[in-house]
């Protein structure tokens, strides 16, 4: 049987409300990454400032009426994702982009910027997401691929196997794609300085490049910031990082 990750997302099969904005307040939004589950947006509930709204968007293949024959690039996701919040969260806000969802905010940014006349309220960050380019290890795997074979290792034993099912066939399922255009201003672009070898095996051999790949695609200045602690998996597991 078919088990969702999170049954509680109610908006359209992607949107979830965690905390929403006071009257004319902008919100957080924190869009899926590589697994399309949005739990750990709700540590941040704690750490917004009275009146800021706390939204989520999860992949709406995990959703109980969603369908893994849905396979999208991450500008597919993006006009999907961005036609929604555009219905349900009018005053836009700042999108988070950790990991696979800096992919999707960046195509979201293009979008935004492609259709200025609609004049949506929209700021974002990147929090090391997948390298456009998509490098290859040594070893010849993708990154892609050993994300999933690392999120194999680390989570198999922590969740019942029809969760675990799931979140691999999503994983795998995964399409990236070049960005589809070049982004007119800066991007604040936030790297993670790692505290040790034990948990940090997905990025490790492809630090101080990380970067690199998406300055092709910005027409502004890529302000790289080296300030949170931890590693990939982990970035929002401190109060530090919140």
């Amino acid at each position: 049987a078919y088990v969702p990750f999170v049954n509680t997302v109610d908006v359209e099969q992607c949107l979830k409300c965690w905390k929403a904005p006071a009257e004319g307040e902008a919100s957080v939004i924190f869009v899926h990454g590589g697994i399309g589950v949005v739990g750990i947006a709700a540590n941040y509930v704690r750490k917004l400032p009275p009146g800021i709204g706390l939204y989520a968007v999860q992949a709406p293949e995990h959703h109980p009426e969603g369908s893994y024959d849905w396979a999208p690039t991450p500008k597919q996701r993006a006009e999907r994702y961005l036609s929604v919040l555009k219905k349900h969260v009018p005053n836009g806000g700042v999108f988070i982009g950790y990991s696979f969802a800096g992919n999707i905010c960046f195509e979201i940014a293009l979008l935004v910027q492609e259709n200025q006349e609609d004049e949506y309220p929209f700021e974002f960050f990147l929090l090391e997401p997948v390298p456009p380019t998509v490098p290859t290890r040594s070893s010849g795997e993708s990154l892609l691929q050993h994300h999933a074979r690392f999120v194999d290792k680390i989570m198999a034993e922590e969740l019942i196997p029809a969760v675990f099912e799931r979140m691999m066939e999503f994983i795998y399922n995964l399409k990236l794609a070049l960005p589809t255009g070049t982004y007119r201003g800066d991007v604040d672009y936030v790297m993670i300085l790692p505290d040790g070898w034990k948990h940090y095996d997905l990025y490790w051999s492809y630090r101080g490049s990380l970067e690199d790949p998406w300055r092709q695609f910005i027409d502004g200045h890529l302000k790289v910031h080296r300030t949170i602690k931890g590693n990939h998996f982990q970035a929002f597991d401190t109060d530090e990082n919140m």
